[in-house]
């Protein structure tokens, strides 16, 4: 019974991480453009098209180049598309930010901010604006990249940024380092296996009586 109980919780651990999927990404470039921020407002389109995979997004992931992030750098959410350009925020997307750590050392010097929601799914054949409101003019800033890398069928980056002073939506021919990823609750998976494990248990305890 002990051995059955371990081997559940060494799987509970491991699940977690199994059970993860990256919807989209562009990580995998090795070279960055530039960065930008200096009191902008930055946005990314996200598209679906009718084959992605509509998994609650629960993790976004974002190059930047300070240590200091924190959780008043950036408002980030997903807005609407209007005519090429965010148009309002879409209810119930907000994520909030859960801390940075340095990046691999082929990015010497950025740092990858993530940010965590409690799962919120988008729709398909969709346009939206992943968009950082910056709350200061101090915030950080957040590296650019000349080319995409989707990762999973039918999400789309856009391969240009939208910033915005204040007086309107512009263009900057790059693209804003950006990961997101559906990540179930491990409460619910610890729910089943901890329901696995008293099956076991009460099977083990009638061949054994």
């Amino acid at each position: 019974m002990k051995y059955i109980l371990s081997s559940l919780g060494i799987f509970c651990i491991f699940s977690t991480t199994a059970f993860s999927q990256i919807l989209t990404s562009n990580f995998a470039t090795s070279t960055f453009y530039n960065q930008w921020s200096l009191g902008m407002d930055l946005a990314v389109s996200i598209t679906t098209d009718s084959s992605a995979s509509m998994s609650p997004i629960s993790q976004l992931r974002a190059y930047g180049l300070s240590t200091v992030m924190n959780s008043s750098d950036y408002n980030v959410s997903f807005w609407s598309d209007q005519a090429g350009s965010p148009g309002s925020k879409v209810n119930g997307t907000t994520m909030t930010y859960a801390g940075a750590m340095a990046a691999p050392a082929f990015h010497s010097g950025a740092y990858i901010a993530t940010y965590t929601s409690a799962g919120f799914t988008l729709m398909n054949d969709t346009t939206y604006w992943l968009v950082f409101d910056v709350a200061t003019t101090s915030s950080p800033a957040l590296n650019l990249i000349d080319t995409t890398n989707t990762m999973q069928t039918g999400w789309i980056l856009g391969d240009i940024t939208r910033y915005n002073y204040g007086s309107g939506w512009q263009t900057w021919n790059s693209t804003l380092v950006v990961e997101l990823s559906s990540i179930p609750e491990p409460n619910t998976t610890a729910l089943l296996l901890a329901g696995g494990a008293l099956l076991l248990w009460r099977r083990s305890k009638k061949s054994n009586g």
